[in-house]
């Protein structure tokens, strides 16, 4: 700290010394040739009548004014956005079982698709999700176990965030609903597929 103020000392008393010896050096490179330029500046802008410089500025206005109000050109060929196609969406899903196994995020993706697909089949069966839950009654018509209840819960009302992945190798991941088997649950929603059908 002390050397520190020790060279910012020295280093403004140098500037200080350098600004009094320079101080002629720097009016005849520097400001005489400024105030010249800014002095003839001043002489072109008098020597212009007013009215033509307000012109001039209304002229400019008017066009940035009209620029703003005018249609650009449109563009001819807009190019399309790109359809997903089910080998895509298959892709992405293998691509997550694959990263399943390394952290929480990925599970969460997995029970979430999953999530949305029994969604989908308690619609068909009109059976409703209630208060962001399968209700009791629910749960007695359908032929699901209760992990993989929970299971879909978490994927489609909760968060991979709720489930945090240790930050330090050392110490072990607490259990959750999310490290269950996805082929379990795949293999539940297809016999209730069966059950509507």
């Amino acid at each position: 700290m002390r050397n520190r103020r020790l060279i910012l000392g020295a280093a403004l008393m140098l500037t200080a010394v350098l600004a009094y010896l320079l101080q002629d050096v720097v009016r005849t490179t520097i400001i005489l040739p400024a105030a010249y330029i800014s002095w003839v500046a001043g002489i072109y802008y008098r020597s212009i009548p007013q009215f033509l410089t307000w012109v001039l500025a209304l002229m400019i206005i008017f066009f940035v004014i009209l620029d703003s109000l005018l249609p650009g050109e449109l563009p001819t060929n807009v190019p399309s956005i790109p359809h997903r196609s089910s080998k895509a969406t298959l892709e992405t899903l293998t691509g997550w079982l694959v990263k399943a196994p390394g952290g929480v995020y990925y599970k969460w993706l997995i029970a979430n698709r999953l999530g949305k697909i029994a969604q989908e089949l308690f619609d068909q069966g009109s059976i409703s999700l209630k208060n962001r839950s399968l209700t009791p009654v629910n749960r007695g018509e359908l032929s699901l176990t209760d992990p993989v209840i929970e299971y879909i819960e978490v994927g489609l009302f909760g968060s991979f965030a709720d489930h945090p992945h240790p930050r330090l190798p050392w110490v072990k991941a607490s259990s959750s609903p999310l490290d269950m088997d996805p082929m379990e649950v795949v293999t539940q929603l297809e016999s209730i597929a069966g059950d509507i059908n």
